[in-house]
């Protein structure tokens, strides 16, 4: 379980070095054409709307990750049935999220 911990967090300090690299060499193109502050500014903001989103994104990974290890640790000894059920719990939670998603966005539309 360790093992599997460890290389998610490898996994999401990569991914978060990846988007900063990127997001930096879109600052600077973007400097380098010349286009307004301003309008700088609106295209590399994340909307509101999307800020609200990644704390219920998270609010549902961690609830889905909370429940699998709830039902691992009544249903001992741990085994292979142990990362279906976690397997099926973080598909559910990603699955609420989605839902959620289309909601909100059919709603704003």
């Amino acid at each position: 379980m360790a093992t599997i911990f460890l290389i998610g967090l490898v996994m999401i300090f990569v991914l978060a070095i990846l988007k900063r690299m990127l997001e930096y060499r879109i600052k600077n193109k973007i400097a380098d054409k010349g286009i307004s502050e301003d309008l700088a500014a609106s295209l590399l903001q994340p909307s509101k709307m999307e800020e609200g989103s990644i704390n219920i994104k998270w609010f549902c990974i961690l609830v889905g990750v909370g429940a699998g290890l709830t039902i691992i640790y009544y249903t001992l000894p741990l085994g292979i049935h142990s990362m279906a059920i976690m397997s099926f719990s973080m598909a559910i939670s990603f699955l609420g999220y989605h839902i959620y998603s289309k909601s909100i966005n059919k709603e704003s539309n």
